[in-house]
């Protein structure tokens, strides 16, 4: 039976994981990554308009109570807790199957937990179906993008 690690032994384990370069490269392009392709997604030229009407929104009001600042710190802050699973498992797992494994983690933590809450507040599904396939699209790249960094340094 394996021992325990200590509080210690996990704190150490989180420093020297932020201490790696690779994966310092890694997250700081998977947060620019998420940061821009919410940007296409959103754009009104892609799915903005067709989001903002199902959501109900109409164009950004800078006098609202609400500021950029919020939304903003919550996309990267989401993308930091994406980032770390989907390298974790493209480190100890076989290369092609950590991209199933991603895959699955996406559909256990994203679709899972949310698909009930969209359901009980009776929003439209082509909503859903556009926030959830943004959330997607940046797991697939930043799953890809591991790939790219972490295999060739691992192997």
């Amino acid at each position: 039976m394996q021992p325990t690690p200590s509080s210690a032994e996990f704190f150490l384990a989180i420093y020297d994981l932020f201490a790696n370069q690779t994966f310092a490269l890694y997250l700081a392009f998977s947060v620019s990554l998420a940061l821009v392709l919410g940007y296409i997604w959103y754009a009104d030229q892609f799915l903005g308009k067709r989001w903002k009407r199902l959501s109900g929104l109409s164009e950004y009001d800078e006098s609202s109570n609400t500021p950029m600042l919020v939304p903003l710190v919550s996309l990267i802050a989401g993308s930091v807790l994406v980032a770390i699973p989907v390298y974790a498992l493209s480190v100890s797992v076989i290369p092609p199957f950590s991209i199933y494994a991603t895959y699955l983690f996406w559909f256990a933590f994203s679709v899972g937990t949310s698909i009930a809450v969209h359901a009980f507040e009776r929003r439209p599904w082509e909503l859903y179906l556009i926030d959830k396939g943004y959330d997607f699209v940046v797991v697939s790249c930043c799953a890809l993008l591991s790939q790219l960094l972490v295999v060739p340094t691992v192997a």
